[in-house]
């Protein structure tokens, strides 16, 4: 199958692309490049465009059989430092992809959605719970997923993570899980604001690029993406990180909790044959022996942050 993955050079996107490879599919990446190509591996076709550009989109979708839609402005900070932009790539850029792949006949939709649209609830999310964004990030997710189901013959598969973590080719250390991973490892000094008494839904970025491939078979619909298990705290987070990395203490600081609290069910994907295979303390394993082998060296490098790299390459409202 000829895929365009948008975003392959990302996070996500570029474990994606060697596991779709390992598939036996042909993948054609779009991205913008925002943060670099070094993630892309040698001979995957690679389109340089942005979502806003339609004639760029066209070209990319144009000869594939598939969409599995990544690129976006991600994370709370960098929508609140680039709102417009954020807008206007996660929503208007979601909108162009689908009517371009609508007008070449592309039946199979897959997009990154994500469990922070569900914001703050005492009780446990299904696919059905109302959402309740609480960020422009979340709010822009919001409606492409209400733009993807208004526009008609797209049936996409909206998958809707857990908070990712786990080593990848473009490393992140501004998620929580490897943040709080790489103060352990680095300092010795886990620091949670707060009690840490808000909750996520965790999921490896390993078990995320599985959730795509699954999302290329699937029938339609919504599905949360993670595991039931691993509904944690902050704070357990934290004691789980320190009972793997045996030198770290747990520092609580007197601090306002994020108000982003919640847990998600995801029986409705797993019914499906979804089976996560990585928890915590996989990732602790792995980030530090690329710590240990020098592969990362200085955590808080802002090519690992989204916010830090948005922030020295885009001039909010240019």
């Amino acid at each position: 199958m000829k895929i365009l993955l948008t975003g392959g050079a990302g996070y996500i996107g570029s474990i994606l692309t060697r596991e779709l490879m390992k598939a036996g599919h042909d993948v054609r990446i779009f991205d913008n490049l925002t943060y670099g190509k070094e993630s892309i591996p040698d001979g995957v076709e690679l389109v340089n465009g942005d979502l806003m550009n339609i004639l760029k989109v066209a070209r990319a979708v144009r000869g594939t059989d598939a969409i599995i839609h990544l690129a976006a402005i991600v994370g709370d900070p960098s929508g609140k430092l680039i709102p417009d932009e954020t807008l206007a790539v996660n929503y208007f850029g979601t909108r162009n992809l689908a009517e371009a792949g609508k007008h070449f006949g592309i039946n199979r939709f897959v997009l990154a959605s994500t469990c922070s649209v569900y914001g703050f609830r005492e009780g446990i999310c299904t696919e059905a719970t109302e959402p309740n964004p609480i960020s422009n990030y979340a709010e822009t997710k919001v409606l492409a997923e209400r733009a993807l189901a208004s526009i008609p013959d797209v049936n996409p598969v909206i998958l809707r993570l857990g908070t990712v973590y786990g080593l990848s080719p473009r490393m992140r250390f501004d998620l929580v899980a490897n943040l709080l991973i790489a103060k352990a490892l680095w300092e010795g000094k886990i620091t949670v604001y707060g009690k840490g008494k808000q909750f996520r839904p965790f999921v490896h970025v390993r078990d995320v690029a599985d959730a795509f491939r699954m999302g290329l078979e699937v029938a339609p619909g919504t599905y949360n993406v993670g595991s039931d298990e691993q509904n944690h705290s902050v704070r357990e987070l934290a004691e789980i990180i320190a009972t793997n990395v045996r030198a770290a203490e747990v520092v609580f600081v007197e601090q306002k909790e994020d108000n982003r609290s919640y847990r998600a069910s995801f029986e409705k994907f797993v019914a499906l044959g979804f089976a996560p295979r990585f928890k915590i303390p996989d990732a602790v394993r792995e980030i530090k022996d690329a710590k240990n082998k020098g592969v990362l060296k200085d955590y808080t490098e802002a090519r690992y942050s989204n916010f830090e790299t948005l922030k020295n390459s885009f001039k909010p409202g240019r």
